[in-house]
């Protein structure tokens, strides 16, 4: 018996030779082997025939085959008295039957299979309540992807996904990142969007909202913001997204229906704006086993009041500084002031941004847009000051310099490059009034052709803004009446005025 792809190669030759002879000369077999297979292939054309190659399993190949599966049902008969969760497992008879005693030569693929046919047989099928979604005072929740190219780079983004059981009201928002902060952020801004608070929310088994499914241990901080907001947790039993259809439909169907259209954005707020302009659509749109259409069916939602104090949103942790005055978050490293003089720093880490503080919490040092690629590096030149007083020779080939802002590099380059210290001067000033305001002075004094010194630029720094007299101007005419000289006189100097 030939396999399929031996018979297609004598097909094709056949095709190619185009005689029964040639075919047989040419793949060294005879004639009446190709005879045999080319008229298999006509009559399964015709329907004749299910297959082109039918096998035929051999006596001593279905006798072990048997042999297999009823060796594999007395296991697992004699297996049916125990615990649910403490049954044997079709690796473990694998391991059994063929690894430690040898009795069969088979793959693990072939043990499986035959589990799964002996449980379809003898075990009770597994049922599930429906449930009824229009009932649900509370919100599901669930983490999506979507394929979305950034600013001309392609990539698979993490959507948070929310909605309302009664009302079908669906809210969704996109992020780089889909870790904790992410999470929660995101329950924040749906609690703005709908103005309050629903009274559960379901989960699948995220490992950011719970520790471990089987104990039902729920992650700690989590919990603390579900108690802050009031909201109960509800996670599915594992492997049972039937539990959570509602939100499991909307994650495809949000998907489909706003970015089959488009998918390139220049940034990732306007990629989220046109989710929200979609969303407005689908929301206002009549939906299935709902009297009302979401927007109308989210005001009869039992809802509870957002708190007045929003939630810090931030994880505060403790980092090192290293020997070139930065410290690594998240595969990253930022700069911290120089004239700090302790070895650790506190930071606080939000969804967007990264702020660094004293130890002790009290001072913010630094402040940074959150990156969420690895390996960057993220300076600010004015954290070096007091080192380069010290050593202005390491200046020049610096990554402080060459991560600066364009016009201070500039700045540098023309004027001060044999004169650093005045350089770390006008740096002073950037720490004190700010980068935008500086570099706008020095911009001034470039059009202007005057070299932007440390004083020309404080003096530029200090002055007031002009004042718009126009704003002053009356728009109706008013007359002023002095009265009559003498009569004023009189009352200043009594009788001795003298006309």
């Amino acid at each position: 018996m030939k396999t399929i792809m031996e018979v297609h190669e004598i097909i094709t030759t056949y095709k190619k030779t185009g005689t029964i002879k040639g075919t047989a000369k040419k793949l060294g077999i005879s004639k009446n082997t190709v005879k045999k297979y080319l008229k298999s292939l006509e009559e399964a054309k015709s329907g004749n025939r299910e297959k082109i190659v039918e096998y035929k399993r051999s006596n001593k190949h279905i006798q072990k085959r048997e042999a297999l599966k009823n060796e594999i049902a007395k296991i697992l008969e004699k297996n049916k008295k125990y615990p649910q969760k403490q049954r044997i497992t079709a690796k473990k008879i694998y391991r059994k039957l063929v690894v430690e005693e040898k009795k069969f030569e088979v793959s693990y693929s072939t043990i499986k299979k035959i589990v799964r046919e002996w449980k379809n047989e003898n075990e009770p099928r597994k049922v599930y309540i429906k449930q009824d979604n229009t009932l649900k005072d509370e919100a599901e929740f669930d983490i999506g992807y979507i394929w979305l190219k950034i600013n001309g780079k392609e990539k698979k983004y993490p959507c948070m996904y929310f909605v309302m059981g009664k009302s079908l009201y669906r809210y969704a928002e996109i992020y780089t990142g889909e870790s904790q902060l992410e999470i929660i952020e995101s329950h924040k801004h749906f609690f703005n969007e709908i103005g309050g608070i629903p009274s559960e929310i379901v989960y699948d088994n995220l490992k950011a909202v719970v520790t471990d499914w089987k104990k039902k241990k729920y992650n700690e901080r989590f919990v603390e913001f579900a108690t802050y907001y009031e909201f109960k947790i509800r996670n599915c039993n594992i492997m049972s997204p039937q539990e959570k259809g509602t939100d499991e439909e909307s994650v495809g169907y949000i998907r489909r229906e706003i970015f089959s259209d488009r998918i390139e954005f220049d940034t990732l707020e306007e990629a989220n704006e046109y989710l929200k302009k979609g969303l407005n659509r689908i929301n206002s749109l009549k939906v299935a086993r709902r009297e009302k259409i979401p927007y109308e069916g989210l005001k009869d939602e039992v809802l509870h009041r957002i708190p007045s104090l929003e939630w810090e949103n931030a994880l505060i942790e403790s980092r090192k500084i290293n020997g070139y005055s930065m410290i690594s978050i998240d595969g990253n490293k930022y700069s911290v002031p120089d004239d700090y003089y302790k070895n650790i720093v506190k930071v606080k880490i939000y969804v967007d941004k990264i702020q660094i503080y004293d130890i002790s919490l009290n001072k913010l040092l630094a402040e940074f847009k959150r990156s969420h690629e690895k390996g960057k590096e993220y300076i600010d030149i004015t954290h070096y000051i007091k080192t380069l007083k010290k050593k202005p020779g390491a200046l020049k080939r610096s990554k402080a310099l060459q991560t600066a802002q364009k016009t201070l590099q500039t700045l540098y380059n023309n004027y001060y490059t044999t004169e650093v210290k005045g350089f770390t001067k006008i740096l002073e000033l950037v720490k004190e009034y700010g980068i935008n305001r500086v570099v706008k002075k020095i911009e001034e004094t470039f059009e202007m052709g005057i070299k932007p010194t440390h004083d020309i630029l404080k003096n530029l720094l200090q002055q007031k803004s002009e004042i718009n007299y126009e704003q002053f101007k009356y728009t109706k005419e008013i007359t002023i009446n002095y009265g009559e000289p003498e009569e004023f006189d009189a009352l200043v100097f009594g009788d001795k005025y003298v006309g």
